[in-house]
């Protein structure tokens, strides 16, 4: 399985004509499925890095502290 990164700056810009917004060739061809995601969770500083975790669910403020050790 091939790592997908995700981000939220995925603004494409597509030039063309006026009138032609929807010609096949004027556009960008998107996958409306695909695999599973999972969530990872990991650290580093200058002191090395940390263990790469598994996030299971949805992760949010309050599961932080309980994650980190």
């Amino acid at each position: 399985m091939r790592p997908k990164w995700s981000s939220l700056a995925s603004t494409r810009h597509v030039w063309r004509r006026r009138n032609a917004a929807y010609d096949p060739k004027n556009t960008i061809p998107t996958v409306k499925h695909g695999g599973g995601n999972i969530m990872l969770w990991g650290c580093f500083s200058a002191m090395g890095t940390g263990q790469l975790q598994r996030i299971k669910g949805t992760m949010d403020g309050a599961h932080v502290p309980s994650n980190l050790g």
